[in-house]
């Protein structure tokens, strides 16, 4: 039986824009923590059931059945490149099951390649970074496992086992000069600082003179907030470093700290019962970098397509509403880490 001829796009937008909403709640139901599996996520994905249609999904259906139904039978094949979703999820079994695709779809793939994130930015949710890999594995024809890193000694140990990183901006400048990753796409969500005192204190960046400032060495947002507070003229007397931001808020809200910096993504997806205690002053809109995907030297026959795939995501209908949450509008060629490097050796 013959199927109409494929797109000019990785995906039949009429299709796509009238399943996404189904295949985005079946992604949520099937990584959200089951009842019987102590709180992991990710289930393994069967061979897809003809008669799935006609039967009530049970707790085990593997997300890949789930976007299959969504999609609707037949309607898989009009995607372009053919049978192009597949997802690998590898994680601690304590928190991850295996999500693999043992279908046909995974023969659709021409290559295969393993992700991480920042975990920073898994905290928004990681069902947001599966979706993704999905979409991105279905605009690039390739199959992407996806590792997610529980916190950053375990993502810099990832380094050695995966292709593909999205890491922060210093991370990215360590990775191209120490492993020699290739810089793929940067992205308009940049990277921010933002700045809380404890509640009780006035709301004012003077609060910061001459006061030890909590922050996380190392990353991005302390050093961008170092050059903030610099340009406006104020002298903290110190600065103290923590092993994560969620350990600077806390030293905040215990009063062990007048005054602390925070990566604004980590504090955006805060909820207001966790602010408590402390007050925002400042917010940084510098709007310099983002954190930024590499590509492993390994694979750099592999850098034009896949920085091809990720410009390929702006207007496709299944990834807008992903890119939305994770709140990037478009991604930019990354070629140079040089603006950087300036940064920090200035």
């Amino acid at each position: 039986m013959g199927h109409a001829p494929p797109p000019s796009s990785p995906f039949d937008s009429h299709t796509a824009a009238s399943s996404n909403l189904a295949a985005r709640a079946l992604l949520r139901a099937t990584t959200e923590p089951h009842p019987d599996q102590g709180g992991t996520v990710g289930l393994e994905a069967e061979r897809p059931d003809p008669l799935a249609k006609q039967r009530r999904a049970s707790p085990g259906s593997g997300f890949l059945q789930g976007l299959l139904l969504a999609l609707g039978g037949d309607q898989v094949d009009r995607l372009h490149p053919p049978r192009a979703f597949g997802l690998e999820l590898v994680g601690d079994q304590k928190e991850l099951h295996s999500l693999k695709c043992n279908h046909r779809l995974h023969s659709g793939m021409t290559r295969s390649m393993r992700a991480t994130v920042c975990p920073h930015d898994t905290a928004r949710g990681l069902p947001l970074w599966i979706e993704f890999f999905v979409v991105l594995g279905a605009v690039s024809g390739r199959a992407i496992g996806f590792q997610p890193a529980a916190d950053f000694p375990e993502f810099y140990r990832l380094w050695n086992q995966v292709d593909l990183i999205y890491a922060n901006p210093l991370d990215a400048l360590r990775l191209a000069d120490e492993r020699g990753f290739l810089p793929l796409v940067s992205n308009d969500r940049y990277d921010e600082a933002v700045f809380l005192v404890r509640d009780g204190l006035p709301a004012s960046l003077e609060v910061f003179d001459g006061a030890e400032v909590g922050m996380v060495e190392g990353q991005f947002a302390s050093l961008l907030a170092k050059r903030v507070l610099a340009e406006r003229g104020i002298r903290p007397r110190g600065y103290r470093s923590f092993g994560s931001w969620a350990e600077v808020l806390d030293a905040l809200r215990r009063g062990e700290l007048a005054c602390g910096v925070l990566y604004r993504d980590f504090y955006e997806a805060l909820s207001p019962v966790s602010r408590e205690g402390t007050t925002l002053v400042f917010r940084s809109d510098e709007r310099r970098f983002s954190h930024i995907f590499l590509l492993s030297p390994g694979l750099q026959d592999e850098l034009e397509a896949m920085r091809e795939s990720f410009l390929k995501l702006t207007g496709q209908p299944m990834a807008e509403p992903v890119l939305k949450d994770l709140g990037i509008g478009r991604f930019f060629p990354a070629m140079d880490l040089a603006p950087i490097r300036d940064l920090v050796e200035s």
